[in-house]
């Protein structure tokens, strides 16, 4: 991420060494008067004790969330580089398959080496391609319908999920379901 934004980044495997072997971890203490719940019962039990029964204001959260971005005239002259995915470089797939076999893991999977990683990787990435357009081009449609209407005039029914199979291909755009309430 640090070259998307212009940072030259650090490769040299020394230097990550020494900054991981010099941090400092502190001991866990626990809180006070956390209680963890045993069984589902108990779970239910302290889920209703502590819901004070207020909602989330969106309005407020997305306000606070906007407040918090830079102006737009502290960003002249700012640049984003994208960086583009190549199974070949090697820093690109050293990532790729720390992330996924952490994700393996976390399943019970087993983790692949760098080597079998690059393979995977290069019959996902056409397909991954492929399917990110469609689904972008998708996305782009609704918020076409979302920009360009009033708020107030906006329907529910106007706004279409889109569910796609490339691999048959199947497409279809259903209605999506209100939120619960």
């Amino acid at each position: 991420r640090a070259s998307m934004f212009g940072i030259k980044g650090r490769t040299d495997e020394e230097y990550f060494r020494d900054v991981l072997n010099n941090v400092i971890v502190p001991d866990f203490v626990p809180k006070e008067g956390v209680k963890i719940a045993a069984n589902e019962a108990e779970a239910k039990e302290e889920t209703e004790k502590t819901n004070t029964g207020g909602e989330m204001d969106v309005d407020t959260e997305c306000d606070q969330i906007l407040n918090e971005l830079p102006k737009q005239s502290e960003l002249a002259g700012f640049q984003l580089t994208p960086i583009e995915f190549d199974k070949d470089i090697d820093e690109h797939m050293l990532f790729v398959t720390a992330c996924s076999n952490l994700r393996a893991l976390n399943y019970s999977i087993p983790t692949e080496d760098t080597h079998r990683s690059r393979a995977i990787a290069g019959r996902i990435i056409p397909a991954i391609a492929t399917t990110t357009a469609l689904v972008t081009g998708l996305i782009c449609l609704e918020l076409y319908k979302i920009t360009g209407t009033a708020e107030k005039e906006l329907q529910l029914d106007a706004l279409k999920s889109g569910f796609v199979n490339l691999a048959i291909p199947f497409m279809t755009l259903s209605e999506p379901t209100a939120p619960a309430k």
